[in-house]
């Protein structure tokens, strides 16, 4: 068949899987492009956004289109090339699909994603009609050019993986992409009904009071009312020595009330996007006389500097929780 079509001058229409695969790429091209744009504008707001970090994340979400759009002119003109292009887009796709095996992907998303790829890549090795209307023997590529598009997947899969092990594990991003930000709070900027204890600026909610003291070598901002009492401290991770909410709420919890039956009333975590903040909270009810009371804990962490508070409080059941207001109170810078 290919002896044919080489003797005289023709090659054979693209059409059946071929077709629809060329289809597909297109069409996930023309998807995955602003999806990625919106991913990593995401990962901007709970990254470091230095400008590094974005022109990096632009332009491994600008590389399949350019591919793409070099693999279709080059199918257009029939060239040598054409093929190539092809499976280096297909094998980019792979390469980006793997770091989201340590993401919340559910297990059959992530497999049938990777399988489908991995289907693409065998087709384009292995079919008939590849063959005929691309013949083996007529394919070229630059090696300059292969070797640039396998070093710039490499680096890809790399970066995404690093991207994904931080959102994860908050193991932090390479230093030359974090944004200079001041660890500490200058005092002097603070405003009317803000408190700080260096690290933290601290709105006061309506309705409580609010003092600093210094409590077990720390130094600590109180909040209270006639119901509700709540201390907030926050301090500076050491390297990656992360807390854990529950052996951090069982460490402040009063002995008194672990005497008490005991139920988990709240344990979530969120993403507070005003102050670019994780928060991880763990609330317990206690059955004490004459009324249940609530031990409310949540940790803060910047996403932008190793900084971290926590904000512990008791108060009885039915008087009126807030720790909410509190939360969202509490910046960084």
């Amino acid at each position: 068949m290919t002896d044919k079509y080489q003797s005289t001058g023709e090659r054979p229409e693209i059409h059946g899987a071929f077709k629809v695969l060329l289809c597909f790429i297109a069409i996930v091209t023309i998807i995955n492009v602003p999806l990625t744009i919106f991913g990593y504008r995401w990962f901007s707001s709970v990254l470091p956004s230095s400008k590094l970090f974005m022109a990096v994340s632009i332009f491994f979400c600008l590389m399949p289109l350019v591919i793409v759009v070099m693999a279709f002119l080059s199918l257009r003109k029939r060239r040598g090339d054409t093929i190539y292009l092809l499976r280096a887009f297909v094998l980019f796709m792979i390469l980006g699909t793997l770091p989201l095996f340590w993401t919340n992907m559910s297990v059959w998303m992530f497999v049938g994603r990777l399988g489908v790829w991995i289907s693409c890549l065998m087709y384009l090795i292995f079919s008939k009609q590849v063959k005929q209307v691309f013949p083996i023997e007529e394919r070229h590529s630059s090696p300059i050019l292969r070797l640039i598009l396998f070093g710039l997947s490499v680096l890809y899969v790399l970066f995404n993986y690093r991207v994904v092990e931080c959102l994860v594990n908050g193991v932090p991003l390479p230093d030359i992409f974090y944004e200079k930000v001041e660890i500490f709070i200058d005092e002097s900027t603070l405003k009317e009904n803000e408190y700080s204890d260096g690290l933290i600026r601290l709105a006061k909610p309506a309705g409580l009071k609010c003092g600093t003291h210094w409590i077990d070598d720390k130094d600590v901002i109180t909040l209270f009312d006639d119901d509700c009492s709540y201390l907030i401290h926050s301090d500076v991770y050491v390297e990656e020595n992360r807390l854990d909410t529950d052996s951090l709420l069982e460490e402040l919890t009063d002995e008194g009330f672990k005497k008490y039956p005991g139920e988990v009333m709240s344990d979530n975590s969120w993403y507070l996007p005003e102050g670019n903040i994780n928060a991880h909270r763990k609330c317990m009810v206690y059955s004490t006389e004459p009324y249940p009371t609530m031990v409310d804990m949540v940790l803060l962490e910047d996403c932008r500097t190793p900084k971290y508070c926590v904000v512990y409080g008791v108060y009885e059941q039915g008087t009126g929780s807030h720790t909410m207001d509190i939360v969202e109170a509490i910046r960084f810078r």
